[in-house]
């Protein structure tokens, strides 16, 4: 209907004024903004006209006063504890800093407008600048000397895209950063209590499987509603309410693409009794077992709470919330092994309710372990894991003949495969499932490891050392020496705090997956291998890794690891790169000091006990250097999960010196900007090394320096690994492949070699090696180019070699 609406304005008072440069030259388009000084609290906001003027209207009160220049180079200012009780005039001059820009776009080159991009300064997290893309994706704000992290938020305009962080961004001097963003997948949905309201600031996370890392969050809105956008994979969605009268929960095994919609219902906290009676199977109750309970949502551990009486009952009292309930025998304790068992029951508990159990009887499973030439693998150790809680359910070890026998359920499991402790063999873990009449066998296969000088060093793809459970003599000096210095060590790409490339992603997809040749062709011993971290790895990358070792002084004292990065998609990215160790010396692991040395980029670790003898430690070989390094305390800090681990790697010399204690440290060079794939590659490499003092250790720092440098004049393509026994062609990697494969093949002896590639006409596109070259392994690439450097179409081609009498041709499919 027709309504009278009467309005009273309160009179204001302005606060007005001009922005110049330090020329006095007037500067348009610089955004206003008024906040209550106390509280944060937005007040009134405006910008500057062509002349630089500005005049915003506010109560009376205190304010703080921000001004953000518009694409330009002129820096953001903040004028605190402006008092406002009269009209205020403000002038504010502007410094010229240096122009950080470029231009935001998705992966069709398409302009993305609206993006936020927002600089925080490294260290404080203060936000020093912000602006916003214009219509062709352009951005461009000022930034006094520093080093920053530049974040990219689509979620104002672009809600299917992925946030990036551009990190350690140091100016001066002018920096350009394009971007392209990645379209992810939607897992969106509505949160509501028992009753169906909606429920508000209730914080909604997914927590990739693999690894159980947090990798994206939302809070729900007034209206329960929440989204989240992940890259794909598979998931588990948590909810944690706003306050203890409601449960939180799991949803588990969210798998996207394609998008979905999750409707999530909580449930109200409540004590419920759950009661039963447990029996063999011939229905004979078992007194005085006990039961062991987990919570799967919250991960609360009760132990051994209770046990059956005479008659089997048992009766507990549990909060509402999904359990894992494990039951272990009177038996399995005076023995330390099962004669009955059963795997845990996931029980919903939402009631009081009475649950009864049957334990069956195990049924024995049987196998044998042997090494790659049949050998049986005595003492290695086997066990038998809950697939979904990874919960032991029980284990065996291996005979002098390799045979092994455990008592199980029939079941899925997940089984651990760990040979005896410094054997040069690989850990096994597969999933297997037994029905109560399978045989399993293992076969473990050999790890790598250099021998030749003063040092013994296992390695595989991304994974050094590798001793323990995961097989592997670790580093050892001198050789045989009973303290293993080095228990575990993994290579990290990380490009943000959620997207990191580490030891469960990297996976061998050279053939053979390693390559060592006593003598080398570069070093006393080559080792190779080619890996990246998966079709769908956090960051996208394929890394070739040789590694050289050395019969005789001055260079027996530790291997040199080098390590060509490369873009597995068709954007740049910035990356760091860093090693983890943990290093134990001496007798005593818990009487460890870690310190570091600039002058020779080395982090290392001695024993406490003995601080002028044995020395071991990592260099940054590179020219890039080190740029971050922590050591650390696992006693005091615990572990580190990716949000700290990407802090550790790019915030520079946090903790350099630490200890007595069990230390091991990180130690990082970069930031690089990874090309897109077909692109340059990046370089870097370390030395792993010992010394019998730290004034040893300094001297084989040296050493290995000055090998490095003679190490990267050396022809490329060869790869170091034994001299073949017959001429080969292997198919190209990846296939299909865009827009660069590679291909290897092998030489017995010295010959000339013709490797041309073909179109389906018979026509030669391009020549890529002809020559003569000496016996051996090689890798080639081609970009997908003819000999005229033009990219050619999408199709099938023919790889052709000929060496002596040798031909051989394998089909490549370009897909552009």
């Amino acid at each position: 209907t027709d309504t009278e609406l009467n309005v009273s304005l309160n009179s204001g008072y302005y606060i007005f004024g001009m922005v110049t440069d330090t020329s006095g030259a007037p500067i348009p388009e610089v955004g206003i903004e008024v906040v209550d000084a106390a509280t944060e609290d937005w007040v009134a906001g405006g910008g500057t006209n062509g002349q630089g003027e500005y005049r915003v209207t506010v109560p009376p009160g205190t304010y703080n006063v921000y001004f953000w220049p518009w694409q330009t180079r002129y820096i953001a200012k903040q004028v605190n504890n402006v008092v406002v009780n009269a009209d205020y005039y403000l002038d504010i001059t502007l410094q010229a800093g240096s122009l950080v820009d470029g231009t935001v776009t998705n992966e069709d080159s398409t302009p993305l407008e609206r993006v936020g991009v927002i600089a925080f300064e490294v260290g404080t997290w203060n936000v020093v600048a912000g602006t916003s893309t214009d219509e062709d994706g352009y951005y461009a704000f000022g930034l006094l000397p520093g080093t920053y992290d530049i974040f990219f938020d689509p979620f104002w305009n672009y809600s299917d895209y992925l946030s990036y962080t551009a990190s350690n961004i140091t100016v001066p001097p002018d920096t350009t950063i394009d971007v392209v963003l990645q379209r992810g997948s939607s897992i969106s949905g509505r949160v509501s209590d028992p009753e169906d309201n909606p429920v508000e600031n209730a914080h909604v996370e997914a927590v990739d499987t693999l690894h159980n890392n947090w990798v994206a969050e939302d809070w729900t809105d007034e209206d329960g509603d929440y989204s989240l956008t992940v890259l794909p994979g598979t998931y588990h969605i948590q909810v944690w309410p706003p306050s203890d009268s409601l449960l939180p929960t799991t949803i588990r095994y969210i798998s996207v693409p394609p998008d979905t919609v999750l409707d999530i219902q909580l449930r109200r906290p409540q004590l419920r009794s759950v009661t039963g009676i447990l029996t063999d199977f011939n229905s004979i109750p078992m007194d005085s077992v006990r039961l062991d309970i987990l919570n799967v949502m919250t991960h609360e551990w009760f132990g051994d709470t209770t046990a059956t009486d005479i008659t089997g009952t048992y009766n507990i009292q549990l909060m509402d919330g999904p359990y894992s309930i494990i039951f272990r025998t009177g038996k399995w304790y005076a023995q330390g092994f099962p004669d009955q068992a059963a795997l845990p029951s996931i029980v919903e508990i939402s009631s009081d309710t009475t649950i009864d159990f049957i334990l069956h009887p195990g049924q024995t499973l049987i196998g044998t372990v042997t090494d790659t030439s049949g050998n049986p693998v005595e003492n290695a150790h086997l066990e038998f894991l809950e697939p979904d809680y990874n919960r032991w359910i029980s284990s065996a070890s291996t005979d002098i003949n390799g045979d092994y026998s455990a008592l199980l359920v029939p079941a899925s499991y997940f089984v651990h495969v760990a040979p005896p402790q410094f054997s040069d063999l690989f850990a096994q873990e597969s999933d297997i499932s037994f029905t109560g009449s399978e045989t399993y066998d293992f076969t473990l296969e050999t790890i790598p490891t250099h021998d030749v000088g003063n040092v013994v060093f296992s390695w595989a793809a991304g994974r050094y050392g590798l001793c323990w459970d995961n097989g592997g003599q670790g580093f050892q000096y001198p050789p045989g020496q009973p303290n293993n210095h080095l228990v575990h060590s993994y290579l990290l790409i990380a490009m943000n705090d959620f997207q990191i490339s580490e030891e469960p992603h990297f996976q061998p997809v050279s053939v053979p997956p390693y390559l060592l040749t006593t003598p080398g062709i570069i070093s006393d011993q080559d080792g190779y291998t080619l890996f990246n971290d998966g079709q769908q790895g956090p960051v996208g990358v394929t890394v070739t890794q040789y590694s050289y070792a050395y019969a005789n002084a001055p260079d027996n004292d530790y291997v040199i690891l080098r390590l060509v990065i490369a873009n597995n998609d068709p954007f740049p990215k910035d990356i760091v790169i860093g090693m983890y160790f943990d290093w134990d010396v001496g007798d005593d692991f818990g009487d460890d000091v870690g310190n570091y040395d600039a002058t020779h980029n080395l982090g290392y670790i001695y024993s406490s006990d003995t601080p002028n003898g044995v020395h071991v430690g990592t260099a940054v070989l590179s020219p890039s250097g080190v740029s971050s390094y922590r050591a650390y305390d696992r006693y005091s800090e615990g572990y580190l999960d990716w949000n700290d681990k990407y802090i550790t790697l790019t915030e520079g010399f946090q903790q350099i010196s630490t200890g007595p204690g069990d230390i091991r440290y990180y130690i990082a060079t970069g930031p690089f900007t990874l090309a897109p794939a077909g692109e340059d590659s990046v370089e870097v490499a370390f030395a792993i090394l010992a010394g019998d003092s730290l004034t040893d250790l300094q001297a084989n720092t040296e050493a290995a320096q000055s090998k490095y440098n003679t190490i990267v004049s050396v022809d490329k393509d060869v790869l170091p690994g034994a001299v073949p026994k017959v001429f080969s062609l292997s198919q190209n990697y990846p296939n299909p492949f865009n827009p660069k494969t590679t291909i290897q093949f092998g030489l017995p002896k010295a010959s000339h070699v013709r490797l041309a590639i073909y179109n389906l006409l018979g026509q030669t596109v391009t020549t890529l090696v002809d020559a003569k070259k000496a016996a051996g392994f090689y890798a080639i690439q081609w970009d997908g180019t003819d000999k005229n450097g033009s990219q050619v179409a999408s199709g099938v081609y023919i790889c052709r070699i000929e060496a002596e009498r040798f031909v051989s041709s394998k089909k490549l499919l370009l897909l552009r």
